[in-house]
């Protein structure tokens, strides 16, 4: 091979290998999100409320796993459940690790993204979804499955409500994206998102900021943006006039140790002047509403008044902050079924 016929090679190859590069360097997507946020890349940008729940860690605190079963009443599993897993192979109590989760649209028609992440048996889920009838479709090389369920009647002078409608899609092999609401093309918005054809909840810096630090350290959280579930507000429409008007972001977060939960919110207000109005009320009610459990013999009462009586609010210019501590033994009376009165308990005195 001649010389010249090397270096024109050789021209050709560093060409080929910096355009790959240049197409990496302008088509790149942002920097992997860090864990505690990875799944809200499928959630779009005009979402109002995002979040994250660490299921697996959550889990791990049996204390809270077994009050949580006795409130619900789930003692012993039911056997739609022990179907479902024996058909799916998934079991959320073992497999399920992290699942977040979005709203998009107005707050009177919401559109719901829920990601998973976990070890699925997605061949099995696949066949299961068929055989409960869902409508299978393929999208940007993923497969869709669609749930269709007619609305209930209205109710007497209410507007009609819209179809309901399901879908999911394995977006990889280890997360699993849901989309719940009135619009067909919900999931493949979350699909575009994933894929990073359109923008996210993460795409904004100062956002992305702003929810690794409500997450930190939190084993679930959430922020509302009030004014982008409220669009009528924005218009200059009228609408009601609810947290729009007062707060621009509201965060929560919750963590569980062997001690109880910890339990934080946050409210972000336009003005100086509303966060101290609200700092003020919060503690003026918190007070009250203490000293009136305090007096009622009920156990719900008094476990609640345990509660408000841990309560710390603090303020700090436009921001007012809530911390609570709930203990195993207070969430436990709290989350308690009441008692189921026997018929002869609802009689009149006298009568047998």
């Amino acid at each position: 091979m001649s010389r010249t016929r090397q270096v024109a090679l050789l021209v050709l190859a560093l060409g080929a290998i910096g355009g790959a590069l240049y197409w990496a360097y302008v088509y790149e997507r942002k920097p992997a999100a860090p864990p505690q946020l990875a799944g809200l890349a499928a959630v779009p940008a005009e979402a109002g409320l995002a979040g994250g729940v660490e299921v697996a860690s959550l889990g791990r605190q049996q204390w809270l796993v077994e009050i949580v079963k006795r409130a619900s009443g789930e003692v012993e599993e039911a056997a739609d459940y022990r179907a479902f897993v024996e058909a799916t192979g998934f079991d959320y109590t073992r497999d399920l690790d992290r699942l977040w989760f979005g709203a998009v649209g107005a707050a009177e028609t919401p559109v719901f993204v829920f990601v998973a992440e976990g070890r699925f048996a997605r061949d099995r889920i696949q066949n299961y979804a068929r055989q409960q009838g869902a409508a299978a479709s393929t999208y940007e090389g993923l497969e869709l499955y669609e749930f269709r369920t007619p609305p209930p009647p209205p109710a007497a002078g209410a507007p009609p409500q819209p179809e309901r409608r399901s879908a999911f899609a394995f977006l990889d092999d280890t997360h699993l994206v849901f989309a719940f609401g009135p619009d067909p093309g919900a999931l493949r918005r979350a699909i575009d998102c994933w894929q990073g054809r359109a923008p996210t909840t993460l795409a904004d810096v100062g956002r992305r900021a702003e929810f690794e630090r409500v997450a930190a350290g939190q084993q679930a959280w959430a922020v509302i943006e009030p004014a982008k579930l409220n669009p009528a507000r924005l218009a200059g429409q009228a609408g009601d006039p609810g947290l729009s008007e007062l707060i621009t972001q509201a965060a929560f977060g919750l963590g569980a140790t062997e001690r109880g939960l910890r339990i934080s919110a946050e409210g972000r207000c336009r003005e100086a002047a509303h966060a101290e109005r609200l700092h003020s009320n919060l503690t003026v009610l918190s007070q009250l509403g203490r000293m009136a459990l305090a007096r009622d013999p009920e156990p719900q009462s008094q476990a609640l008044a345990e509660v408000l009586g841990t309560l710390e609010l603090d303020r700090n210019d436009t921001t007012v902050t809530a911390r609570l501590a709930v203990s195993p033994q207070a969430l436990d009376v709290l989350l308690r079924p009441p008692p189921t009165q026997t018929p002869a308990a609802n009689q009149p005195a006298g009568k047998k």
